[in-house]
């Protein structure tokens, strides 16, 4: 196996390692801010009026998280919009 290959593959596996990690994290800050207090899992889907792309639902949860006082990191609300996206909205285009 090359070098390059081997260093590319190291990589791949951590990245993919730290998402899954933070995801799990996140999803645990989302449980805690009792988010389905006030959402339920139907209103977590692609909606054209509200959210409809990966930034428009980092606005969103920046908002609630903001209204709320869950008191996240900028990290951690980056890592429940990770948590929402893999889970419910599936955008491909991460920006």
């Amino acid at each position: 196996m090359s070098k390059n290959l081997l260093i590319t593959l190291l990589i791949s596996t951590i990245f993919i390692n730290n998402t899954y990690a933070d995801t799990a994290s996140a999803k645990e800050l989302f449980n805690e801010a009792k988010c389905l207090s006030c959402h339920g899992f139907d209103q977590f889907k692609v909606r054209e009026d509200k959210v409809n792309s990966f930034r428009k639902l980092h606005e969103v949860v920046d908002k609630c998280s903001y209204n709320t006082n869950t008191g996240w990191f900028e990290d951690e609300t980056g890592d429940v919009v990770l948590y929402l996206n893999q889970d419910f909205y599936h955008f491909k285009n991460l920006d």
